[in-house]
């Protein structure tokens, strides 16, 4: 049986195969068609072309064995055409196996463009030629993993792939979903309050959270990134990579780039919501707040969670993108559990996209908790939210630590005395065996004018800083860093965050969390 995305309705078969195909942007930017031919080899193949607008990157192609019969082989073959004809194609073959269904993936490079001329069996990988790509064993489901990024100066004038942050996931039968972390620094090489880099997670093509860094004045200096998506049951490979823009024209830098992804097991319950934009917008605009309203204290709901468990800890992620008109009053964010804030409000400069992320353990109540999203827009229009989220686990799945602090906390420190604050500190379990370990940690900071924070996030004494510098007193902001770590037996692992100053500084929540992976 072949089945022709768009065409053909493929029922969920016990034995089948999926081949998902991806493109880079120059390659996507020249297609006027496609045409997917499938068959058992190159002899038996049927083709079909498609329009931009009936097929379009990232797409699959499912197939089954005719008559049911798993001993077959399958072929597929996809050419992409421009006004000049096949400008590039790939080719891959396999075999059945009985009562499984198996993924792949295959990439259109920039590198293999106009490398056609490989022969009836064969195909480009890496700009030459080389026999069709073979599918010699099933994929395997994936364990928890992370991509540690290289850094990199680029210009991305319009969103581009950061080299190396790609991750891929292959789902398994027993799980009930997937987390999935990144965390970052950004700066744009050019500074002023209107312009800076932005980074975006991307999910098999889909946006699934955006921000960036805030500059101000002559100040350059790298700001957080963090987010995190949950991915319910998917049943296909789930390609996640982080992408850059610098839209002032000037290069983008990313260091300590992260993507953490890691399993849920059923046992943890998750509930899940995220924030639906209307009119195809990828963003929802926040109500402008009236004169003389609080704007510290936001009240308008946008998102709600109602959690439904008894009385019990449960894990907490929470992401939210912000922006707000520049020259309007900043934008107030807060995560609410049953009518009580769970922290302080989060500020959202009059800058480009930034993001914020909160993770903790909360105790729900007997019956059930209610988790909100509220905000406090500005005076005028101009407030946006984007990709906002939360997904409650039970915290027995993870036997987490939390070092979560909140209240609002003032230092001052000489100039020439600076003062160190400790944030938050967790130890992983000094046992026998290998365990892996998901570190998130998280801080809301802020400084009076022209005063330097130094905030780090350290893994036995070495880790990631950020240097937090405005020039608008009491601008907050919030930082995190996400990693994966496997213990070795008999290990005990520091996880600490502290914040360094040397004049005033508030430190408004903060904190350290530590999971266990199953």
């Amino acid at each position: 049986m072949l089945c022709f995305l768009g065409v053909l309705s493929c029922a969920e078969d016990a034995t089948q195969v999926v081949v998902h195909f991806e493109a880079d942007a120059v390659v996507v930017s020249r297609v006027s068609s496609i045409r997917v031919g499938v068959g058992g080899d190159e002899s038996t193949v049927e083709w079909k072309e498609f329009q931009p607008d009936e097929l379009a990157f990232p797409f699959y192609q499912p197939m089954h064995p005719r008559s049911e019969d798993a001993t077959r082989s399958w072929f597929v073959a996809v050419e992409l055409q421009d006004a000049t004809g096949v400008f590039a194609r790939q080719i891959a073959r396999g075999v059945y196996v009985d009562g499984q269904r198996l993924e792949y993936t295959r990439v259109f490079s920039e590198a293999c463009l106009g490398v056609v001329d490989c022969g009836d069996a064969g195909t480009c990988v890496e700009g030459a030629c080389q026999p069709a790509w073979e599918a010699t064993e099933a994929p395997q489901p994936s364990g928890a993993m992370e991509v540690e990024v290289p850094a990199v100066q680029m210009m991305a004038v319009d969103w581009t792939e950061v080299p190396e942050s790609e991750l891929t996931i292959v789902p398994g039968a027993d799980e009930a979903g997937w987390v999935v972390l990144a965390s970052a620094r950004v700066a744009s090489t050019r500074a002023n309050a209107e312009s800076g880099a932005m980074l975006r997670l991307v999910v098999n093509g889909r946006v699934v959270g955006r921000g960036g860094a805030f500059h101000t004045g002559d100040t350059v200096t790298l700001g957080p990134f963090q987010h995190f998506t949950y991915l319910e049951r998917p049943s296909v490979e789930q390609r996640i990579s982080l992408e850059v823009q610098d839209a002032s024209g000037s290069d983008a830098v990313v260091e300590d780039a992260r993507i953490v992804a890691f399993p849920v097991p059923p046992e943890a319950e998750p509930q899940f919501v995220e924030l639906e934009h209307d009119d195809g917008q990828d963003y929802t605009t926040v109500p402008p707040r009236l004169e003389g309203s609080e704007y510290e204290t936001p009240t308008d709901e946008l998102l709600r969670l109602e959690v439904t468990a008894d009385s019990e800890p449960y894990l907490l992620l929470a992401a939210v993108g912000g922006t707000e008109r520049p020259g309007q009053t900043d934008l107030y964010l807060n995560w609410e559990l049953d009518g009580v804030p769970l922290h302080a409000a989060m500020q959202f400069p009059r800058a480009a996209w930034t993001t914020a992320f909160y993770a903790r353990v909360v105790q729900v109540e007997s019956g059930g908790s209610r988790l909100r999203l509220l905000a406090a827009g500005s005076l005028g229009e101009g407030s946006r939210v984007s990709h906002a989220r939360i997904l409650a686990l039970r915290a027995d799945a993870f036997a987490p630590q939390n070092d979560f602090r909140m209240p609002l906390t003032t230092l001052v420190a000489e100039p020439d005395m600076p003062l160190e604050a400790d944030l938050g500190r967790v130890t992983t379990a000094d046992t026998a065996g290998a365990r892996d370990y998901v570190i998130i940690q998280t801080a809301n900071v802020g400084s009076r004018a022209d005063c330097p924070v130094l905030l780090d996030f350290l893994t036995d004494d070495e880790g990631v800083s950020f240097d937090h510098q405005v020039d608008t007193s009491w601008l907050t902001r919030t930082f995190g860093r996400v990693d994966l770590l496997t213990t070795a037996a008999e290990e005990a692992v520091v996880f600490r965050a502290r914040a360094v100053s040397p004049c005033r500084t508030q430190t408004r929540w903060s904190s350290t969390l530590l999971l266990e992976l199953p």
